[in-house]
Order: structure tokens, then sequence, then C-alpha cells
């Protein structure tokens, strides 16, 4: 997979097809209550069939089963996507949905646009035209009217008026497409459920070194299963998926000079398996993980 490169616009079209992958995602995470907080371009991944896929939840929340959204006190993620209503001050809590959905729309008009709607010569000057300056669109790139409706709602500076995830789904541009796209209930199927301790014991947590890593590709592949093939009772003496905190962090290629590098025979001995790495085929449409051979 690789990132998306914001210095070059795509097209409407493809614009809109990251853009509902990308709010299925967000639907998706909001009924499992957690908002992703730094939604943005370089942390959407593109997978072998273009479709996207979201990473990077270092700074996500979650809420109470009890609460329909999560309160939030204070910002975080990326300056140029950050939302109005945690900058103007006014607010001592905010509501993390309509946060996601400002930081998909920014990520949005990034597509089109190839760049930002809100720019400053430093950090308070952007955050003040985040909070009062309205959402122009260059005239270097034309874009249909429909699609400029959509930018300003989600570009809403008031939360309580920012189009909702539920509305984006209804809207004009948003639906000129002949792909499917799921209901509600089809894309949040089982986001009520909670992960048992099995499943959290064979959720892969760390690698110990990149040799581990292609035996557990080849694992994974010889089962047909994405799950940890290493489960608690019978895990090898030397764990590819070990807690960091029994285990050294993996080595980096990088450090040569240091002890704990891996060394030029383990690398040679790398990329030959990398070249012997089969194709791994699980049932379902999104299921698919194929991974690609190396040179």
């Amino acid at each position: 997979m690789e990132d998306i490169d914001v210095d070059n616009a795509v097209s409407e079209d493809k614009a809109r097809e990251y853009f509902i992958d990308l709010i299925l995602g967000l639907e998706y995470l909001h009924s499992c209550k957690v908002v992703h907080r730094d939604i943005k371009p370089e942390n959407l991944l593109l997978d072998d069939y273009d479709r996207i896929k979201i990473a990077d939840f270092g700074v996500s929340e979650n809420w109470s089963s009890e609460k329909q959204d999560a309160d939030l006190r204070s910002s975080a993620g990326t300056p140029a996507f950050t939302a109005p209503e945690t900058l103007d001050g006014v607010r001592s809590v905010f509501g993390g949905r309509a946060l996601d959905v400002w930081a998909a729309g920014v990520t949005l008009y990034c597509l089109v646009y190839g760049r930002v709607p809100f720019v400053g010569r430093s950090i308070p000057e952007l955050h003040e035209k985040i909070i009062s300056q309205e959402i122009k669109f260059p005239d270097d790139i034309t874009v249909s009217e429909e699609l400029k409706d959509l930018l300003i709602r989600l570009l809403n500076k008031e939360p309580s008026g920012r189009i909702t995830i539920p509305e984006i789904r209804k809207h004009k541009w948003f639906l000129n497409t002949t792909r499917y796209i799921p209901s509600p209930n089809e894309n949040c199927a089982g986001s009520d459920l909670d992960p048992t301790e099995e499943d959290i014991a064979d959720a892969v947590q760390e690698f110990q070194t990149p040799i581990h890593i292609l035996v557990m590709i080849k694992k994974m592949a010889k089962k047909k299963s994405l799950r940890n093939p290493y489960g608690v009772s019978d895990s090898p003496s030397v764990s590819p998926c070990v807690s960091p905190r029994q285990h050294r962090r993996p080595p980096s290629f990088e450090n040569e000079g240091r002890s704990d590098s891996i060394s030029q025979v383990e690398k040679q001995k790398l990329f030959a398996a990398m070249k012997t790495i089969p194709t791994i085929s699980i049932s379902g449409e999104d299921d698919e993980y194929t991974p690609q051979n190396e040179t």
C-alpha cells in the first residue's frame, strides 16, 4: 500500500471514490464509539484495489456506551486539519464526531485541489484563518457545484450546523456513483461486539526482527487466515509478536554500527525469503491480502 500524495490533485470522480471509502470507515469507527482525531491524506492508505484504509490511531479517543459522542477537551492532530471549535476558546468541551467530519472535509479539499483550504505563515495565523476565513475555491481547477456545496457544509465553522455522516450519505455528490454503497447496518455490522481476551491475545502487537515478519506472513498464508498464528498456548520460545515490555524493540536497517543492528547475512536471507512469499486469499470482498514480492 502507498500514501496518498496531496501534492497532486486527483479527478473529482476519483476523489469521490476515495471519499466514500473514508466516510464508510469513519461511520464504522463512530459506531464502535471511536473518533480518529487525525484524519488527513497522509493517514489514508491505498490497498492493491485502490481502496482507502484509515491508519494511525495514535491520538484517537473512545467513549462510553452510555454517550452518543466523545466529549473532548483538547485539540489533537495536524494544525491544518484542526476544527475551528477547538481553537476559538469559546468551548471547553466539543464533540468528536464533528471533528472527524471537518478533517474529512479538509481532506476532500486536498484531494481535488492539491492544497489545504486554510494557510498561514505561522500556527497562530493559520488558526485565525481556520476560525474566521470563509472557504475559497481556486480558479485553476474546475469542480462541480454539488462538490462545492458539500465542501461548504463539511467546513461549516459551527459544529452544530456541520453536515453529519448520515446527511453526507444522502448528498447528491456523494451518491453520484455506480458503485454499491452498503447501508449503515451493513457497513457497521459487528461493531457492537467487544473483543474477547482471545482476540486481544491473537492481535499482532510487535515483531522482533524483519525475518519474523516473513515467518508470520508465511504461517498466515498456510492457515489462510489473517489472525495471529501464534496463540497464547502455542507461542514459540521467541515469539515474533512479543510485548514491548518483555523484549527489545526491533533492530533497524539504518543503524549498521550498532550491536543490535541486523546483520548483512540476515538481510540477504530476508530479501531471498521475500521472493517466495505466497499470495493469501481470504474469502470475502474486503478481506483479501496480497503481499507484494520485493527485489
